[in-house]
C-alpha cells in the first residue's frame, strides 16, 4: 500500500493539449509538408483589438483560410477567460489545431495558457495541437551570457535587454556570488529585476539570496528584485525576498524581450524551461542535457513526466534550429539544438518509446548528489540559510 501511494504521488497529469511555439522565420524553416498543415489545416484566430490589426497584417503567417478576429481586452472583467472559452468552442468544432496570433505572442499564451485550465477543469481529455504565435518585439536578440561552476558542473546564465539595461540571472550558485554580481553589475552595469530557478537543485545551494542582498546594497537592482521558481516547488520565503510561482505559459518581462516558461516536470516535479521570445534559446535545467538527460530517481521524478516534457513539450514543441542550454554538463560542451537532441540523444532520441526510455532510467544506479541533504532545504527558503544552520 505504501508503494502505491508513493507511485501516485509521483504522477504529474500531463496537459491533453500539446503547444507548439512559432513564429514567421520558423515557419518558413519547416519541410513544405508540415508548412503546408499549419497554413492549410488549421483554424487560425488574432485576438488582437480591431484598430490593432489595422496597423499590422492581420494573417501573420499566411494561413489559407483566413484569421477570424476574436478581441481579447485585458481591462474587462472577465474578458480574458470569456475569450478562452469562445475561442475553445469554437475550436473544438472544427476538430482542427487551432493557431493564436497577437501583437507580441503574451496575449496568445496567457489565452492558451486559460484553454489548458478549462480543458483540465471540464476532465477533456481529447487530445488537440495549439501553435501560438509568439513575435520578436525588436530586431535586436537579447544578450545571454553562459558561466560555470566548476564544483557542481552547474551553468548559470544571464539574460539582458542591452537598452534597457534590464536583466535576469537564471540557476544562479551560493559559492559564485562574487562572480556573478561582477557579470550584473560591474563589467555590464545591468540593473536586475529577477533571479530565475529552473527547479530545487540538489546539487548546490543557489545563490538567489545572497545575490540579492549584494545587487540591493549596491544599488544595482531595479525596483523590488523577483525570485521566479516553479509554483510547485511550494517555496514560502517569510522574510525573504520578492517570490513568484511560475506556472506553464508565463512570461517574464525583460526589457524589450520577454521570457517564455514550460513546465517540464520529470527531473522533479518543479521543473521548468526558459525560452526566449525569438525562439532562438531554451535553459532546459536538468531535464535535458547535451546527449543526456537528469536523473528521474528523486524529488518525485518520473521517468513517464520527462518522457513527455522532452518528446511533446521541447521536441514537437520548438523549432529544430532552438538552441538547448542545460543546467549542466559534464564533458564542457556548451549547448545543443532541438534538431541534434532528436537524431542523437542516447536516452530520449526522437521515436524513441516510454518503455524503453522507463527501462533506461530505472536501471542507472546513480549515487545520490554530495550535496542533497543541505541542498534541498537551503534552495527551499531560496539560499537563505541562517549562521546556525551553516554551523549545523
Amino acid at each position: 500500500k505504501k508503494k502505491k501511494k508513493k507511485n501516485n504521488k509521483i504522477k504529474k497529469k500531463m496537459s491533453n493539449i500539446n503547444v507548439v511555439l512559432i513564429n514567421k522565420e520558423k515557419i518558413e524553416k519547416l519541410d513544405e509538408k508540415t508548412k503546408k498543415y499549419v497554413q492549410e489545416e488549421t483554424f487560425a484566430v488574432d485576438v488582437r483589438k480591431p484598430e490593432e490589426i489595422k496597423e499590422t497584417p492581420k494573417n501573420k503567417l499566411n494561413i489559407k483560410g483566413g484569421c477570424k478576429n476574436i478581441p481579447f481586452n485585458t481591462s474587462e472583467e472577465g474578458g480574458l477567460k470569456n475569450v478562452a472559452e469562445k475561442i475553445r468552442k469554437e475550436w473544438r468544432e472544427t476538430k482542427k489545431p487551432l493557431v493564436i496570433q497577437c501583437a507580441s505572442g503574451r496575449r496568445a499564451l496567457k489565452i492558451t495558457r486559460t484553454i489548458m485550465d478549462l480543458e483540465k477543469l471540464d476532465k477533456n481529455e481529447e487530445k488537440g495541437t495549439i501553435y501560438v504565435h509568439v513575435e520578436k518585439i525588436t530586431e535586436e536578440a537579447p544578450t545571454m551570457i553562459q558561466l560555470y561552476d566548476r564544483v557542481s558542473c552547474t551553468y548559470t546564465f544571464i539574460i539582458a535587454d542591452e537598452n534597457t539595461k534590464e536583466a535576469v540571472i537564471v540557476d544562479s550558485v551560493d559559492s559564485q556570488t562574487e562572480r556573478d554580481y561582477d557579470y550584473l553589475a560591474t563589467f555590464n552595469d545591468y540593473k536586475t529585476i529577477g533571479i530565475l530557478e529552473t527547479h530545487i537543485h540538489a546539487d548546490h545551494i543557489t545563490g538567489s539570496h545572497n545575490l540579492n542582498e549584494k545587487l540591493k546594497e549596491n544599488n544595482k537592482v531595479k525596483g523590488n528584485v523577483v525570485h521566479y521558481a516553479s509554483i510547485a516547488a511550494n517555496v514560502v520565503p517569510e522574510e525573504r525576498p520578492r517570490f513568484r510561482g511560475v506556472k506553464d505559459l508565463d512570461v517574464i518581462v525583460i526589457g524589450k524581450h520577454y521570457l517564455i516558461v514550460r513546465e517540464t516536470p520529470g527531473h522533479t516535479d518543479t521543473c521548468v524551461s526558459y525560452i526566449t521570445n525569438n525562439l532562438e534559446n531554451v535553459m532546459t535545467g536538468d531535464v535535458l542535457f547535451i546527449r543526456g538527460c537528469g536523473r528521474t530517481d528523486f524529488q518525485a521524478g518520473s521517468p513517464k513526466n520527462m518522457f513527455h516534457s522532452i518528446q511533446t513539450i521541447l521536441y514537437e514543441g520548438l523549432p529544430d534550429e532552438t538552441r538547448v542550454y542545460p543546467g549542466h554538463d559534464y564533458k564542457g560542451c556548451l549547448y545543443s539544438t532541438i534538431g541534434h537532441e532528436k537524431k542523437f540523444n542516447p536516452r530520449c532520441p526522437k521515436g524513441q518509446t516510454v518503455e524503453k526510455f522507463t527501462e533506461i532510467m530505472e536501471n542507472l544506479n546513480l549515487n545520490p548528489p554530495q550535496k542533497l541533504k543541505e541542498s534541498v532545504p537551503g534552495n527551499l527558503e531560496l539560499g537563505h540559510i541562517k549562521e546556525e544552520e551553516k554551523k549545523e
